[in-house]
């Protein structure tokens, strides 16, 4: 569905609210160097999960290593980066920071993960939904020409991905009451 079930993102909104798609369940984060995490792994239970810590013990970085995550781009600027390695880290020290999550569609729970690896224009990110690597095949279109893409060849990748993932979500999922 794509609503509030115990545990996922939408949970409190009112009835009837749109929702933009389906809902999310954040299932395990691991975050690596990134502010005074060198190493963390975060389970979160089906349901509600509570961080609670006294103060300055890092509850609010674990937010925040989730939200960049999910909306950071990987190739951010140093100043960018020199924000996020621990303190006393190397200067080409790298933040990981992965999610995996599942999702609820059409009564079957389809699992995935998000990977980024900071470090400005050698960031990169690992996208998987379902089984299938998501952004494994743009790395090998950049790896086959050995790195040397212009920026409207680069346009064109991603055009290619954007439409090779409508494809396959037209393949593989089906409108309510279509038949099968």
């Amino acid at each position: 569905g794509t609503g509030g079930g115990p545990g996922l993102v939408g949970v409190g909104r009112p009835a009837g609210a749109a929702t933009g798609g389906l809902a999310v369940r954040l299932r395990r984060s691991t975050i690596r160097g990134y502010r005074r995490y060198r190493d963390l792994d975060v389970d979160f239970a089906p349901g509600l999960t509570v961080v609670r810590g006294p103060n300055e013990a890092g509850k609010s970085t674990i937010q925040r290593a989730i939200e960049l995550a999910i909306t950071r781009r990987a190739t951010s600027g140093a100043n960018d980066l020199n924000a996020l390695r621990p303190w006393d880290a190397p200067t080409d020290a790298r933040t990981v920071i992965s999610i995996e999550f599942e999702q609820e569609e059409d009564d079957v729970v389809k699992t995935g993960s998000l990977e980024k690896v900071f470090g400005g224009s050698k960031g990169t990110v690992g996208l998987r939904y379902d089984g299938q690597a998501i952004t494994e095949w743009v790395s090998e279109e950049l790896a086959a020409r050995d790195g040397d893409v212009s920026l409207e060849e680069l346009r064109a990748l991603v055009r290619r991905l954007a439409q090779e993932h409508r494809s396959y979500w037209r393949r593989n999922t089906r409108e309510p009451g279509a038949e099968v």
